[in-house]
């Protein structure tokens, strides 16, 4: 923990003299040509089924080619193995051929991150959630060790800040199909409630879980740090996604989503991070 924190100092006072001694790129241009965007390897049913190419189903893919189309830039996809591998990548953006510009990715918010990224956004709000089939009234019924998270979830950090010792998943799929097998310690999963909902809905024989809410969080496109006018720029577009397309894309590729409204981000988006001195 103690390597951890420093590095991400580190990183933090290296990313802010960059900044000073090397005038933002203009956003325009950092959006043309191929834009090497990262996501999550792993698949989450309407959110990311496809990650190959430059066309996708789910909701994250419906904004990527928005930008695409409002930007005219090529999109290359790139399959990041965990959440901590996209904020390593951006954070060591240095504007070579190969490094991913954006993360696209049901990419959540965190204070840890933006110490070395930033976000543009939000373009959804979440529910992190707890589902279980076990019968339960409430959190403190489920006995400790028996929750599973993913490498990264912020669930498991709401969690562990209360004391809870967690099982960890090497993916949602894996989480969930433990939480199926009767013989297994996991009993519960906790994550992004519409990711949760739409990964069970696609999986036959799950049946209705319970369903306890834990706190909320946003996704967001996150940038290289130190890029306010990037973010700016960025922020009209995700604006006018929220305004015109972002309700129509919901039925299509997030059914289980009962109150879209609750989930649409309220107009303005937050304003900018400035840059870190």
């Amino acid at each position: 923990m103690v390597i951890t924190t420093a590095l991400i100092a580190t990183l933090s006072l290296t990313s802010g003299l960059v900044y000073w001694l090397t005038p933002e790129q203009d956003p325009l241009e950092y959006l043309s040509g191929r834009v090497r965007i990262g996501v999550t390897s792993e698949k989450h049913p309407g959110w990311n089924t496809a990650t190959r190419g430059s066309k996708g189903l789910g909701f994250d893919r419906e904004l990527i080619q928005f930008l695409a189309r409002a930007y005219g830039f090529e999109v290359e996809l790139v399959e990041l193995d965990s959440l901590g591998d996209a904020v390593d990548r951006l954070a060591g953006y240095r504007g070579a051929p190969d490094d991913i510009k954006l993360v696209i990715s049901t990419y959540a918010i965190t204070a840890t991150r933006e110490r070395v990224i930033d976000y543009a956004g939000p373009y959804y709000e979440e529910t992190e959630s707890l589902y279980t089939f076990e019968r339960a009234d409430g959190l403190g019924e489920l006995p400790s060790g028996t929750v599973c998270v993913t490498e990264g979830a912020r669930a498991g950090d709401w969690l562990t800040d209360r004391g809870w010792s967690l099982a960890s998943g090497a993916s949602l799929m894996d989480c969930l199909t433990r939480m199926k097998n009767p013989t297994d310690v996991v009993k519960a999963v906790a994550g992004g409630a519409s990711i949760l909902s739409e990964s069970m809905r696609n999986i036959d024989g799950y049946g209705t879980p319970s369903e306890f809410k834990i706190g909320n969080e946003r996704y967001a496109v996150a940038i290289p740090n130190n890029r306010p006018k990037l973010c700016e720029e960025l922020n009209l577009k995700i604006r006018k996604f929220i305004e015109n397309e972002w309700m129509g894309h919901i039925p299509e590729n997030l059914p289980s989503v009962y109150d879209p409204r609750g989930h649409q981000p309220p107009i303005p988006l937050p304003t900018c991070m400035q840059p870190s001195s």
